[in-house]
Parts: C-alpha cells; structure tokens; sequence
C-alpha cells in the first residue's frame, strides 16, 4: 500500500515539475520575442547617437516594459482564450502594415485582453481573478507606451483598432451566448412522451403477482433490468433506438410466455403433468433474464467507451497545452 502511494506521488510531483520546466520554457520564449521586439529599438537608438542624436536610455526600458506587458497578455490569452488570441494576433499584423516594429507586441496583447474581458463582461457579468490582473498590466503597459509615444498620433490606426474592438467582442459573445442557449435547451428538454418509455409493458410484468416464487425472482431481476434500460434511454438519446428495438422483441415474449405457461401449467397440474412445462419456461425465463442483463451491460459497454474517448481528447488537450 505505502509502495502505491509512493509511486502515486512520484507520478504527480513528475507531472508537476514536468507542466513547470514547460511554462518556464514558453515564458522564456516569450521574454526572448520581447526583447527582440526592444533590441531592434535600441539599433536605431545607437545609429542616432552615431550621428550626434541624443537618445534618453530610459526609453529603451520603457520599450522593453511594454513588450513584456504585451507579451505576458498574449500569453495569458493563448492560454485561456484563443478566440481572443487570434484577434490580437490579427490587431498587431495590421499595425505593422502602418507603424514601425516596436509596439507590436503591445497593441496585439492590449487587444486579446480587451476582447477577452469585454467578451467575459457581455456573457457572464463577471470577471476572472486573471483578467482583472490583465487589466492592472494593460494600464501599466498604457503607461509606459505613452510615455515612450508622447509626441506620436496613431488616431487613424486607432480607429481601425476600435472598430476590430468592437466587431469581435460583438460577434465572439454572441457566439458565447448561443452556445450556452442550446446548452439550456438540451439540458432543460424532456422527453417526448410524459411517460417513460415502454411503462406500460414492464408495468404489466410487475402486476403479474400469482407467478411461482421460482419464476417470481427472475422475472423480479428482468424487471429490474428493464428499468435500467429504460433509464439509459430516458438519459441518452443515443440509446433509445437500440433499446426500442430489443423492448419490442422481448417484453412482449416475456408476458407472452408467463401468461400462456400459467394458464397450461394450472390445466395441466389436474393431470399430474405441469412439472415439464414449468421446467421448460423457467429455463427460457433465466435465458431472457439473461438477455435483459447482457443489453443493459452492451448499453453501459457504449457510455464508458465514449467516456473514454473524451478523457483521451481531453488529455491530449491539457499535453498539448503544457498541463500534463
């Protein structure tokens, strides 16, 4: 027992310091493109000062902060939302098209988060611990951009970037907000008939009540199994046609068979002849009970496969995403 728990915790702390070294490497690279983004800054501020031009080095810094802002607010909607990623990736190519290299980092992260705040705002009326400290990066990285771009007018690029603003936090929550509806109605639909499915085939086995205790404990256990069909149906849309069908061909030949050997068996029990007859339907009783058993397992047999289809996707999501 102590040697399991051993390698449990030997797996998870593996994972954890696995999912760590991969953040650490992704946060590298992001310093890396920051600084990148900063040094191509500071070459045109040696060419100035090659030729006579004063160039204040705390401008270097600023540009360096506001790569990083803007870096760390794309890394944290790569993350978590990529819808809002992907706009801000979008927002930082077009600047490019109209601006020099330096911003670009910022105005692609001051996008993503915006878009990915508002967006939150829109559909749920509440915001996320990490947007509210995206929020406190993008007026930290506002700051250091005015500061560094006090004498630049960007009104037409910004009113480019107003209207992507605009445009995608309209559509991204409309999108957000129709999948949650059809989400509602899926959860809140009831079934089509008030009644449960075949209620009133398994409700006649149940009112079959002069059955000898032989057949009385198989039929109980068919009973039972037809319930658990039943709800499997009533739970999954998938499986209704598969029990549908088996209902149809059995349910009907169990009542069929308890009926007609009760009513042969009581004529013949004045002849001394019933044993047989009884014999013979309980044997095909226990072999229904048994095919009522088996569908109910084929029909758990089709959740657990999907479940562990989802389970696989999803693990090669949180890997993909540097989790596990």
């Amino acid at each position: 027992m102590a040697q399991n728990r051993d390698r449990v915790a030997s797996s998870a702390m593996n994972k954890l310091t696995d999912t760590l070294w991969k953040r650490l490497a992704w946060l590298a690279v992001w310093i890396f493109i920051a600084w990148s983004f900063s040094a191509n800054y500071f070459s045109q501020a040696s060419t100035l000062e090659a030729i006579g031009h004063h160039v204040r080095s705390d401008y270097f810094y600023a540009a360096l902060a506001t790569n990083i802002f803007g870096i760390v607010l794309l890394n944290r909607t790569w993350a978590w939302d990529r819808p809002a990623f992907v706009v801000g990736l979008l927002a930082g190519f077009l600047w490019i098209l109209v601006g020099d290299m330096l911003p670009t980092p910022w105005w692609a992260g001051a996008m993503a988060i915006l878009v990915s705040v508002l967006t939150q705002l829109i559909t749920d009326r509440r915001l996320r611990l990490s947007q509210v400290i995206g929020l406190v990066l993008l007026g930290l990285g506002t700051a250091t951009y005015s500061y560094l771009y006090s004498g630049a007018s960007h009104s037409g690029f910004l009113v480019l970037w107003l209207l992507i603003l605009a445009a995608s936090v309209f559509i991204y929550s409309r999108i957000n907000r129709m999948r949650r509806g059809n989400t509602a109605s899926r959860s809140n639909t009831s079934t089509p008939q008030s009644d449960a499915p075949f209620e009133a085939d398994i409700a006649q086995l149940e009112a079959m009540n002069t059955l000898s205790p032989e057949l009385s404990a198989d039929v109980a256990d068919i009973i039972k199994y037809a319930r658990l069909i039943q709800g499997c149906m009533m739970s999954d849309p998938r499986d209704v046609e598969s029990g549908r069908k088996f209902f149809q061909r059995y349910l009907p030949a169990v009542h069929e068979i308890l009926s007609k050997s009760q009513q042969l068996s009581g004529e013949l029990a004045r002849h001394g002849g019933a044993q047989d007859i009884d014999a013979q339907s309980r044997e095909l009783i226990q072999s229904l009970r048994s095919a009522f058993m088996q569908k109910h397992a084929q029909l758990l047999e089709n959740d657990e496969t999907e479940l562990k289809t989802e389970i696989s996707t999803l693990e090669k999501l949180l890997k993909t995403d540097g989790f596990l």
